[in-house]
């Protein structure tokens, strides 16, 4: 199901809701580096799971807030 996030500063968040693994395609033009972060993600999560502080810390390099997820 295709998504549109109209505005970077809405507020927004993906989940998977299977047992099975899945992936997402994030299209963002222009790029603004989201490319680069998305690549150093992938590069943390390769050599293991990376703790939230982490993700945080490569997300807000690049103008990204991670919010641990609500309750």
């Amino acid at each position: 199901m295709p998504i549109r996030i109209a505005r970077s500063s809405r507020r927004h968040g993906f989940c998977n809701v299977s047992d099975q693994p899945v992936r997402v395609l994030i299209l963002s033009a222009p790029s603004c580096g989201l490319d680069q972060m998305f690549a150093e993600l992938a590069a943390a999560a390769a050599r293991r799971l990376p703790g939230l502080e982490t993700l945080a810390a490569i997300t807000a390099k690049y103008g990204v807030i991670l919010e641990p997820p609500s309750a």
